[in-house]
């Protein structure tokens, strides 16, 4: 029998790259699956990028291909040091042992909450820098691993990324109120406009102890930070970890009555009686008792003469939640809130001091 052989011309193809790109990741994500070293080895001789392979094999827990990608000289991306520190001290020593420690492993470490692992970055002499900051965040009852590294981080940062203002101004939302007099020691003096700055982050984070550190160094609180009142998104901070409304007005209005920085008008404190009441008088999701206690404190941070002018403020708004509410409720809220501004009693009353200085 004879053989016909048939000779096609080539022709022109296009094949698309991202069509490529994807059957070559694939493949790779296939030969971790089935441990085949050899065929990576390949892979890496004709001058395949292997850092996908090394994601995966993370991703899957293979130590073997691990160590084996790492031994080729394979270049972790920051999603794979990211995995590897999620996946346990095994395989996060694996690369801490192949691969020279960075900052940015520590940073890999404090976003994924690895604070063990931030630690050790740091014994072994890895410097912070203020991406090491931002990447910190308030949380509510700390361990004492990020304790730990919280106190070492304020003590290693040197004094350049440690006084800049996007520091500075971070500083309230994860410290101690200790760390914080640390920090705060280190920087030595502060100039008069960057402690007020520090204060009206403290005044966001929510934290009375914090506030009260930096009106001690000097900071003044004015009639200027009644608008952080408006603010419907402060931070997360361990004082306020989520992010809610009414801690930070608590502590504006708890600091102003304290440093007799009163609202000299209703004007003032407008839009924040409008908000508390449509948002927190008689609604089902906020305890009522809350609503009442910001009351007294409006009162109590006002001038004596004016709180009869908020007291109307306040009835007016309650009374304009009709129809949505029964008036029996409103005129029972009404009967509440109308003693608190008649009874209270503020700092100003029983002393002298200009508004505003702190003392």
């Amino acid at each position: 029998m004879t053989k016909r052989v048939f000779i096609v011309p080539v022709r022109h193809q296009e094949v698309e790259l991202v069509e490529s790109v994807e059957v070559l990741l694939g493949s790779m994500e296939r030969l971790v699956i089935d441990r085949k070293l050899e065929a990576l080895r390949e892979f890496h001789r004709i001058g395949i990028p292997l850092d996908h392979a090394l994601d995966c094999s993370v991703e899957k827990g293979h130590r073997p291909l691990i160590e084996a990608l790492l031994n080729m000289g394979v270049t972790p991306s920051t999603a794979t040091l990211l995995r590897a520190m999620r996946r346990g001290i095994t395989i996060r020593n694996m690369f801490l042992d192949c691969v020279t420690p960075t900052v940015e492993h520590l940073n890999a470490a404090v976003v994924s909450g690895h604070f063990d692992t931030a630690t050790l970055l740091l014994d072994r002499g890895v410097k912070p820098d203020a991406l090491t900051v931002h990447c910190l965040r308030g949380e509510d009852k700390p361990a004492e691993d990020r304790k730990v590294f919280v106190g070492r981080l304020l003590a290693t940062l040197d004094l350049k990324t440690l006084t800049l203002g996007e520091t500075l101004e971070r500083l309230p939302w994860w410290t101690s109120i200790a760390q914080f007099e640390r920090a705060l020691d280190r920087q030595g003096t502060l100039k008069e406009g960057r402690l007020n700055m520090l204060l009206t982050e403290c005044l966001r984070a929510a934290s009375p102890e914090h506030v009260r550190m930096v009106i001690r160094r000097g900071a003044v609180f004015g009639l200027g930070h009644f608008l952080l009142v408006n603010e419907a998104d402060p931070p997360a901070s361990e004082s306020n970890p989520n992010k809610l409304w009414h801690p930070v007005v608590r502590t504006v209005l708890e600091t102003a009555a304290e440093e007799g920085c009163l609202v000299a008008s209703a004007d003032t404190a407008r839009g924040l009686i409008h908000h508390l009441v449509r948002n927190y008088a008689l609604s089902a999701y906020v305890p009522e008792g809350m609503f009442v206690q910001h009351c007294r404190l409006i009162a109590r941070a006002s001038r004596t003469e004016e709180r009869e002018n908020l007291c109307q403020l306040v009835v007016e708004e309650i009374r304009q939640l009709r129809p949505r509410v029964f008036q029996d409720d409103i005129s029972r809220l009404v009967k509440q809130v109308e003693p608190l501004f008649a009874e209270a009693e503020s700092p100003a009353d029983a002393n002298t001091f200009e508004p505003g200085i702190a003392r």
